[in-house]
């Protein structure tokens, strides 16, 4: 980069001669225009559009961060959420500026319309985000709060494959009209509804910045860099403030209503400018705040909403790591909660399903396990499970969203759950917060069992727990002896880890046990394990038949291993980092 800007810098040099030539043939050229408004002319100096700018690019950057975060909780947290944000945004600013271009040719006063536009944009946003919570949007879209209450996340492939059937003049079956229409619907209308009218907004903007601000063409060039230098320098300052700040600080609600709110100084200048009431001017944009803060959603109102829940179901708190919410499912004599991480449901509580086993089965296999690291926390029901013997002496916690654990023991106190409750009271866990790969890496600690709560392999950053490398990194981190384990949910993943792992045993078609050393694997000792008295109560306590739920897993055929001898596939069909493929195209290989 050094280097480009040094060529650029000695080229521009060389070219100064000739760009003053070009530039003085371009004035005898130009005709006497119609005066327009300059930045003298509507009383700011070219510095006040600087810092104006510098607030325009704050407010675009910190939107986009809070685009992405409520269309991660829509989209279920899939790996096409960024993707399609980016896609409208920046097709909204090239949109808004390619018209822009046309519609300043006729604008007299070009400051006045860029300090509307640039208010427009936040009221924009603003109806945007109160239209997506509004239940009278149901008349519109029957199902949309159907959709925001389902656990799991839309078949993206499915719908694919069915839009070029569709394409092909072939037969689409129902289901898969149906996923089409929630892939349309999701992945199109309501992203556009939502981004669409303020990006747009924002690129239309900056024609008229421009012919407000250029008026002598001697300047045309700095004063466009200069402006492009302010933009940025407003764009990286609402990135860092928004996502390592205000969203840690306010939540997204709140910050929602801070970043539209600065919009005010736009709309006060504006009036200022039109009418030259400064006093009025400033009672407006206070009126504009109050009807932000009013009518913008609270944080309890958005997040119960786009969990399809009424407010008083759900727990939940977020910061710049995520979200993290509980919805109360169940009822007095049946309790049900299910647990959501960025608006895809993971797992649930009570304990007692395939979390459990995740934890419990290869916890029953070792045959002496005493330091184990779970990747997740999630529900707690893999890490309640895996300390479910009376060797276990550590267990390491790695979750990456913050407020998992605070609003697991907030939920404790509503709904105390034996399992969670005994979870949070173990001594032998350490809750760790932040990346459990890049902890993996940095630690020198060797463990018994590691293992990666499931999650769903179309989550973002999924590919980062089913990747050969991630495999590899579990490998070298494993005493003698020791197991890697992973939840199977496709046989890529399976591969993949067959690939690092020399001995694997394979338990159903949802579980993998992997070691480096033959695995000593006897059905009868796994039984034992389980009817030992502190496995029995540990168990028990939560609600949970530890042994008729391994029994399942350990029947006659359901039991595969593979030593170094077995058939290990290439690389061309398994997950790696550069190519994560179950991330992006689970369908196609999902059992």
């Amino acid at each position: 980069a050094c280097a480009c800007a040094l060529i650029l810098l000695i080229i521009s040099i060389l070219n100064q001669p000739e760009a003053s030539r070009v530039t003085a043939e371009l004035r005898q050229q130009v005709p006497t225009p119609f005066p327009p408004q300059t930045a003298e002319s509507a009383e700011f100096t070219f510095g006040t559009w600087l810092i104006l700018y510098v607030l325009s690019g704050f407010i675009a950057l910190s939107l986009e961060i809070l685009w992405l975060r409520l269309l991660s909780v829509m989209l279920k947290c899939t790996a096409f959420a960024f993707g399609t944000m980016l896609t409208i945004y920046l097709g909204g600013l090239g949109l808004g500026a390619i018209a822009g271009t046309n519609f300043v040719q006729r604008s007299r006063r070009p400051a006045s319309m860029f300090l509307a536009l640039q208010t427009l944009v936040a009221v924009s946003a603003g109806i945007g985000i109160v239209l997506l919570v509004s239940h009278s949007v149901e008349f519109l879209i029957p199902n949309l709060s159907t959709y925001f209450g389902i656990r799991d996340p839309l078949n993206v492939s499915l719908a694919l494959n069915g839009i070029l059937s569709w394409w092909q003049n072939q037969a689409v079956p129902p289901d898969t009209s149906t996923e089409i229409g929630r892939f349309v619907l999701f992945f199109g209308v309501v992203p556009l509804v939502l981004i669409l009218p303020a990006t747009t907004l924002m690129g239309l903007s900056f024609p008229y910045l421009q012919k407000a601000v250029q008026h002598d063409i001697d300047k045309i060039g700095r004063r466009v860099g200069a402006l492009q230098v302010a933009n940025i320098l407003g764009c990286m300052a609402g990135a860092s403030l928004t996502g390592l700040a205000l969203l840690n600080q306010f939540g997204t609600a709140v910050t929602l209503k801070i970043v539209i709110g600065l919009a005010s100084i736009f709309a006060a200048l504006w009036l200022r400018n039109i009418f030259r009431m400064r006093i009025g001017s400033v009672a407006f944009a206070l009126a504009l705040i109050a009807i932000g803060f009013v009518a913008l959603p609270s944080a309890q109102t958005l997040w119960s909403r786009l969990h399809g829940a009424a407010p008083s179901r759900v727990v939940f708190a977020e910061d710049g790591s995520g979200v993290s919410l509980m919805r109360d499912d169940g009822t007095e004599s049946n309790p049900y909660i299910t647990v959501f991480v960025n608006g895809l449901g993971y797992s649930w509580i009570p304990y007692g399903d395939i979390h459990t086993v995740l934890g419990a089965l290869p916890l029953l296999v070792h045959p002496d396990p005493r330091d184990i690291a779970v990747i997740g926390l999630g529900s707690g029901d893999t890490l309640f499970s895996i300390g479910g013997r009376p060797e276990v002496r550590s267990i390491r916690c790695i979750e990456i969203l913050r407020p998992q654990l605070p609003n697991l023991r907030q939920l404790s106190m509503t709904h105390p759950d034996p399992g969670l409750l005994k979870l949070l009271e173990d001594k032998r866990v350490e809750h760790l917060s932040g990346d459990g790969r890049a902890y993996l890496m940095r630690s020198e600690l060797r463990f018994d069992l590691i293992e990666a709560d499931a999650q769903w392999p179309t989550t973002a950053y999924a590919g980062n727990v089913y990747s050969r490398e991630y495999f590899e990194l579990l490998k070298s981190r494993l005493k003698v002896g020791g197991f890697a384990v992973t939840w199977v949910p496709t046989e890529r993943i399976h591969q993949t880890f067959l690939r690092v792992f020399p001995y694997v045993l394979r338990f159903g078609d949802n579980v993998d046990v992997g070691s480096s050393q033959p695995i000593a694997f006897d059905p009868a000792n796994v039984y034992a394990q389980g009817q030992q008295k502190f496995v029995h109560d540990y168990f028990a306590e939560a609600g949970i038949d530890v042994e008729a739920m391994v029994k399942d897993y350990l029947q006659p055929g359901k039991i595969t291993a593979y030593g170094p001898d077995a058939t290990r596939p290439g690389t061309a069909d398994i997950d790696t980092d550069l190519f994560p493929r179950d991330e992006f195209d689970y369908h196609r290989s999902r059992k």
